[in-house]
């Protein structure tokens, strides 16, 4: 549930919600030794960037020693999955997100961002903060909260909010200063009744408030001395439907390609994975789709400069068969009836990475390279591979997965039998890196051939890097925004169990996504890998600024409009 479910609910439920905390003996040092040491060697096992992090990030997960020496020297249960996060953000992997067996949540009823560097209010939830009693508005700057400076809370809540790009970190920690989830973060549930607010008004004023915090869930203080069952509380992610209800034999396959963020739902950043826009769209705007609760994008055409632009808001790649069905119509329409087009993948928190592929397919009109994956080479693959690949045979299953299963099974043999931690570059769509275009019944290619502008920014993640990323790599788009999350791996669908006796569950990057060219940069070595590098967009510009903010995104929309007629002009 996230903080927008959690405003959509009635205050009653906040006091039929707010329960005591599950309460049982706490972990002894054995055990809590135990979990750090089961959960390294899960990460030493299956990590994929492991040599990328070292590299790049100085750290190395083997080097376990301080580590076990500062879990000896935790007090109580939530310190010592405290420093589990510590540990896992020092990986600087947003994939990596360990989620504690825990429901509560907490909102203060607004949310903030930064904006020019400052701490500004973005949204306040005016049924549980009345503008008679809460007249703080949107623009307004967070000054403290309990007598600490927002930048203090950031640096206090940034290994729960780790995602492998400084910004977006940032971003993430500032969320979490009024929006609070034990799932991942230990100390939630330690907050007062009321906070007290600082807030600066525009007119230079400083405010106090007494704030009541919203509180919904069970929270927990300690894990016990004997793990127990709490499915019933686990708040887990949930199997996407196409796995469910895919073959069996299928399965193992559908699971790895995922290129997601974990729970974005535990994020309460305007517009995260929203089909809304959270900038008003053009004048003169023509919806097309997104009146409709079925409608699984906003798209729509306006003009500029005497030209026709078309516009769609892809908010995640989760895969749906009528999504991909309305995006081709879209296409379709768009390509007799437009100029231009313009992508939002802007606050997109990624989805599955055969369903980017597919989308893409409508975009760039010659057979293209795909992102590809190098995976992390281990026995328990083999083993897996060899099991599934032998059901797809038997249960006579379909051509593709049967390629992919023979072709990962002997790239993770032949690096097993090189000593290597990876394999090579590998599909997981399709047979070939090589992507063909969609055509219609004459073997005429069906997508769009126009101009194209992508819309990118620091919460552009996962699957949300590798179409832009792509388009970038054959020269088909304009990249415009901000460079990307760099979320470059693929993981499991559901989250690997870390540790026995405190019940930690985490995503677990097992293969790198590869570029078709590498990229070069400042920050890192040149590299095709997308994980930390992001997507660094051809033209610049920032939407996290307060003219955007107070303007409902006026500047933005004006400036992509720029980028847009500029590449219909050159183009003709």
């Amino acid at each position: 549930m996230d903080r927008r479910s959690l405003s959509s609910h009635s205050v009653r439920a906040v006091v039929l919600l707010a329960v005591p905390a599950l309460a049982s003996a706490q972990l002894t040092v054995e055990q809590k030794l135990a979990d750090f040491n089961q959960m390294a060697a899960v990460f030493a096992k299956q990590y994929a960037p492991y040599d990328w992090k070292v590299r790049t990030a100085g750290f190395d997960l083997f080097e376990l020693k301080p580590w076990l020496d500062r879990v000896r020297g935790t007090g109580d249960d939530l310190e010592f999955a405290d420093l589990v996060y510590r540990y896992t953000a020092s990986l600087r992997d947003g994939h990596v997100q360990p989620f504690l067996p825990s429901t509560f949540q907490a909102y203060l009823g607004f949310t903030v961002d930064i904006y020019d560097g400052r701490f500004l209010v973005d949204e306040v939830d005016r049924r549980f903060l009345p503008a008679a009693r809460y007249p703080f508005t949107v623009g307004d700057e967070l000054v403290s909260l309990d007598g600490v400076t927002p930048e203090e809370w950031v640096a206090r809540l940034s290994h729960y909010a780790e995602s492998g790009n400084p910004r977006t970190t940032r971003r993430f920690a500032a969320d979490y200063i009024t929006f609070r989830v034990q799932a991942i973060n230990p100390f939630a549930a330690r907050i007062p009744v009321r906070s007290v607010v600082v807030i600066r008004r525009q007119s230079g004023d400083a405010e106090t408030y007494e704030i009541p915090w919203l509180r919904f869930g069970t929270p927990i203080e300690n894990f016990g001395r004997v793990p127990s069952p709490r499915t019933a509380g686990r708040q887990t992610v949930p199997e996407p439907e196409e796995i469910r209800n895919a073959p069996e034999y299928r399965q193992l396959l559908l699971r790895l390609q995922q290129t997601r963020l974990r729970r974005p739902d535990y994020h309460s950043v305007r517009g995260f994975a929203d089909p809304v826009p959270y900038y008003r769209l053009p004048a003169g705007y023509q919806v097309r789709l997104g009146r409709s609760a079925a409608d699984s994008y906003i798209s729509g055409t306006y003009q500029s400069s005497g030209f026709r632009i078309g516009h769609i808001r892809i908010a995640d790649f989760d895969t749906n068969p009528q999504a991909l069905v309305q995006f081709a119509g879209e296409i379709a329409f768009f390509e007799a009836n437009t100029d231009g087009l313009v992508i939002d993948v802007t606050r997109n928190p990624g989805g599955s990475a055969c369903f980017v592929q597919a989308l893409l397919r409508y975009l760039i009109p010659t057979e293209f390279p795909t992102v590809s994956y190098q995976l992390r080479a281990t026995a328990n693959w083999v083993a897996a591979y060899s099991s599934f690949l032998e059901r797809a045979r038997a249960l006579g299953g379909d051509a593709v997965t049967i390629q992919l299963y023979e072709m990962h099974l002997d790239a993770l043999r032949k690096a097993l039998a090189e000593n290597r931690g990876l394999t090579g570059p590998l599909p997981i769509c399709s047979a070939s890196i090589a992507e063909t275009p969609v055509t219609d019944r004459t073997g005429r290619y069906a997508g769009y051939t126009k101009p194209i502008v992508t819309l990118v920014d620091e919460l552009s993640a996962s699957g949300a890097d590798a179409f832009p990323a792509t388009l970038q790599d054959t020269d088909r788009a304009t990249i415009f925004g901000f460079r990307t999350m760099g979320l470059g791996g693929v993981l499991l669908s559901i989250p690997t169990p870390l540790t026995t006796y405190s019940e930690i569950e985490s995503g677990v990057t097992l293969g790198m996504m590869v570029r078709s060219r590498d990229v070069v940069t400042s920050e890192f070595p040149t590299t095709p890998f997308v994980e930390n590098v992001g997507v660094r967009p051809h033209a610049y510009y920032d939407y996290m600024t307060r003219d955007n903010l107070l303007q409902q995104g006026v500047p933005f929309v004006n400036a992509f409009t720029d980028a847009i007629v500029a590449a219909i002009r050159a183009s003709r």
